[in-house]
């Protein structure tokens, strides 16, 4: 498996973790959702598909 394939599935691994839990806020080295539950969109600036 080359460098770049092994990549792509690491950050394939974190993108299912991501599209799953979202992005939480890390307060006292705990994850930690908004009070209010809100979230938004973070597109990447590469091709402008969702991040999380």
């Amino acid at each position: 498996m080359s460098d770049l394939q092994g990549n792509l599935n690491k950050a394939e691994a974190y993108m299912d973790r991501f599209r799953r839990d979202g992005v939480l806020n890390q307060i006292g080295g705990e994850a930690v959702p908004a009070l209010d539950g809100a979230t938004f969109e973070t597109l990447s600036p590469v091709d402008l598909k969702p991040l999380a």
